[in-house]
């Protein structure tokens, strides 16, 4: 899959220095989002294989439950240049109080379809881990592999479907009432 592939809705992201003027109030609030946006930077920035990126826009921010970036990688990057099937343009990252994940070779066009993926791939972990079957592809997710950490998830999984995805609302504001049952 190219960056071609990948149909980008631009109307529902915010480059980040148009999210931080336009939402952010106080020092706290841009202390708060910049340490959420490094935890975001650092989960691409971890893996040796991945380029430095070049732009960064926010598709879903409520903090401290939940935040989504699309990054645009560099693709002339001498990294990005050694794969021969061509680097993807894009990267969606999810973050907050709940496992990270990066998102490479899906086409997601928002923010509500990265928490999509995001809860469909955590949900296959869920359900490997409830039969007792081995993680495989599923072993780079970063969730402690016991029955606490699991719980935990399904809580965060189910406010999320609830809240946005079942709602098709991206969480952009602090402050939305949730409801977890």
């Amino acid at each position: 899959m190219t960056a071609c592939d990948i149909d980008i809705d631009f109307d529902l992201v915010f480059r980040e220095n148009d999210f931080r003027q336009r939402f952010l109030r106080s020092e706290e609030e841009e202390s708060g989002f910049a340490d959420i946006e490094a935890k975001a930077q650092a989960v691409l920035s971890a893996e040796p294989w991945c380029p430095p990126t070049t732009e960064t826009y926010v598709a879903a921010y409520c903090p401290p439950i939940v935040a989504v970036f699309l990054y645009r990688i560099d693709t002339q990057h001498p990294v990005a240049l050694e794969d021969e099937d061509g680097f993807p343009e894009w990267a969606w990252v999810v973050v907050g109080d709940l496992p990270p994940l990066y998102i490479l070779y899906v086409p997601i066009g928002d923010g509500v379809g990265a928490l999509r993926v995001y809860i469909e791939m955590y949900q296959t972990w869920l359900k490997r881990f409830d039969a007792g079957l081995p993680f495989e592809e599923l072993d780079d997710l970063e969730v402690p592999k016991d029955a606490e950490h699991a719980d935990m998830l399904r809580v965060r999984l189910k406010l999320l479907t609830k809240n946005f995805v079942e709602a098709l609302r991206p969480p952009l504001f602090p402050g939305l009432p949730f409801q977890v049952e």
